[in-house]
């Protein structure tokens, strides 16, 4: 008691879990936004439909968002999440289209993206812009 030197290891301070140290969610992100499609599951283990959006790991991460949570990408529409980009990619959310030549004519844009409001979940998706 009354000691003042170091503090044993019973003192120490409690450790943080890695959710504990996260910074809050971004409210909205600038991204670049493509096109994919394929046949088959999302990483999410989903098939495939319109409607659905992959995310890189950083924007799910600054979004605090997992899979089922509707993003809006500004100007192209809402969106389920349910897919996940290459793991080498930054910054990007990639829109499910129904054919190859559609995902290629819809090209790369640059828009911010963000959670949808908690008030519009129960609202209808809407369908991906036809290009």
């Amino acid at each position: 008691c009354g000691s003042t030197g170091s503090a044993s290891a019973s003192m120490a301070w409690p450790r943080r879990s890695s959710s504990q140290l996260r910074p809050a969610p971004a409210s909205r992100l600038r991204v670049t936004v493509t096109a994919y499609s394929h046949t088959g599951k999302t990483a999410s283990g989903q098939r495939v439909r319109p409607g659905m959006v992959a995310l890189s790991r950083d924007v799910e991460q600054a979004l605090g968002v997992t899979f089922g949570a509707r993003v809006v990408v500004e100007g192209v529409g809402t969106f389920v999440f349910a897919d996940r980009v290459s793991a080498r990619l930054r910054h990007r959310v990639d829109i499910f289209m129904p054919s190859p030549q559609v995902a290629r004519r819809f090209g790369v844009k640059v828009a911010e993206v963000r959670v949808a409001d908690a008030h519009a979940r129960g609202l209808p998706l809407l369908p991906p812009p036809r290009v």
